[in-house]
């Protein structure tokens, strides 16, 4: 599944700021929390929280709240859409 954020920064013109979250069925994730840069993560489902990963430089550590079965939202307040086509 592939989610985008539909609010990011209201100054950023080139969308860089724009995150992005790639869940595999496998529990592995693909995270990008601004800018062009993807980090390989792992992911588990809690309840109504998805904990993501990243033991490796640089070390992510978030989470998400599922709102609903097509969108998340950031620890920061952030809200993420499931893409068109990608379940």
């Amino acid at each position: 599944m592939h989610y985008n954020s539909i609010n990011p920064d209201p100054n950023d013109v080139y969308g860089i700021f724009s995150q992005i979250l790639i869940l595999r069925p496998n529990g592995q994730a693909e995270y990008s929390g601004g800018g062009d840069v993807t980090y390989k993560s792992v992911y588990k489902v809690k309840g109504k929280k998805i904990f993501l990963e990243r033991p490796a430089d640089p070390k992510i550590s978030t989470y998400f709240t599922i709102i609903s079965e097509n969108e998340l939202r950031t620890e920061g307040g952030i809200t993420l859409i499931l893409s068109k086509g990608s379940k």
